[in-house]
Formats: C-alpha cells, sequence, structure tokens
C-alpha cells in the first residue's frame, strides 16, 4: 500500500502554522529538509547510520547524501552519538518543524507509516508549541547577560578538569538550547559581541575558541 503527505496547503489549519513561521524560518533547501525528515522518521533507537538515511532519500538526490549530511552537521543540525551513527539535534527538531510546516515538497512512500507518524508527532508538537518555538524578541542586552552566563558555567566546569577551551559551536549550541532564538539572530549578536570588544575570539583546531574580556 503506498501512503502520501499530501501538500500541506489542502489543511487551513497548516496554512496558519505556515503564515505564522515564514518570517521566523531559517530556509532549508529541499534537499537538506528531507535528508533531516528522513534522519528523524527512521532513527530507530533515536540514531541511524548514514547508509540508511542515504537509502530512503528520492534517487535524484541520493547521490548528494555526503554533502547533505556535511552541511546540516555543521548548522548543528545533525550529531553523531556514536561512530557511524547520526541523529537529529534540538535545533535540528526546530529547524524540521519550522521548514515542514512551509513547504510546498509532496511526500509519497511506499513505508508510509514511518513518515506519517512522523508528520504527525510534528504537527502536533507544532500546535502546542507556536507560541514558544518562534518568541525571538530578545534585545542585545538580554542576550549578553545570558549568554556570559553559559560561558562563565562552562569555563567553570572545564576548570574543573583542568583545561579550558571554549569553542564557539558548543558555547552557541547550549544558548539555543536554553533559549528561544533563530540561528540568524544569534549569529547577529554574537557578531556585535566581537565587534564591541566584549570577546575576542581565535582559530582552534576544529572552532573558533571564545574568551570573554575581563
Amino acid at each position: 500500500m503506498i501512503y502520501a503527505a499530501r501538500q500541506y496547503d489542502t489543511d487551513s489549519s497548516i496554512n496558519l502554522f505556515s503564515n505564522t513561521i515564514v518570517k521566523f524560518m531559517s530556509q532549508l533547501s529541499t534537499e537538506q529538509l528531507l535528508y533531516l525528515f528522513y534522519t528523524s522518521a527512521y532513527s530507530g533507537d533515536n540514531s541511524i547510520t548514514k547508509g540508511d538515511v542515504k537509502s530512503h532519500l528520492p534517487k535524484d538526490i541520493q547521490e548528494k547524501a555526503e554533502s547533505l549530511y556535511d552541511s546540516l552537521l555543521r548548522q548543528q543540525l545533525i550529531e553523531s552519538p556514536k561512530k557511524s551513527r547520526i541523529s537529529v539535534t534540538k535545533n535540528g527538531e526546530e529547524a524540521l518543524l519550522k521548514n515542514l510546516l512551509a513547504t510546498d515538497y509532496k511526500f509519497t512512500s511506499s513505508k508510509g507509516p514511518k513518515v506519517l507518524n512522523t508528520l504527525l508527532s510534528l504537527l502536533k508538537s507544532a500546535s502546542s508549541n507556536i507560541p514558544t518555538l518562534f518568541n525571538e524578541d530578545m534585545d542585545f542586552d538580554t542576550f549578553v547577560v545570558k549568554f556570559k552566563s553559559i560561558y562563565i558555567e562552562e569555563r567553570k566546569l572545564q576548570a574543573k578538569q583542568g583545561v579550558v577551551v571554549i569553542q564557539r559551536r558548543d558555547i552557541c549550541r547550549k544558548f539555543r538550547e536554553q533559549n528561544s532564538i533563530s540561528e540568524e539572530i544569534l549569529n547577529q549578536y554574537f557578531h556585535q559581541l566581537q565587534s564591541t570588544g566584549q570577546i575576542f575570539t581565535a582559530i582552534g583546531r576544529d572552532d573558533e575558541i571564545i574568551n570573554w574580556v575581563e
């Protein structure tokens, strides 16, 4: 039996969600959206191999699977908690939800239950979380207080372990886990911290290293 998730504009309530979130959305390409979606849909123990994700992708984009993986990993929308396995991060779940609610893509699959169940779960989440998911009214001064608090907490934690190396990727991930803010606004405020001399960064082996100017 073939199952299909119909185009979202056939449902007026989903259209309402779509109109609400378009201006807040960090836009994913259709191919990135599909990679993220199938990673979520087919994660058995909350993770899945890259090969399995690739096998579920439409044939015409399977050859792009590795580059899609790289781009989503850089954006911290997926992670690799175990060797050879990947999973969707909290940021990835938010991005997936926002983009699914606004996409015109038509999903079709002969393995319909997993696809449909994932869609229904995401839509249920949307119905209860729209007010908080897209609250991006945080001003810069509030951002500075919250960001510095997380920075100091991380510095204390690392100091106990003997080496303090605070990477931009890690602290930004923790900030987004604790606060509702888009990647775009977070990056804007981070650069503002740099331009106002409140932090300086150095190029590390894997990422930028952050130091707060006391």
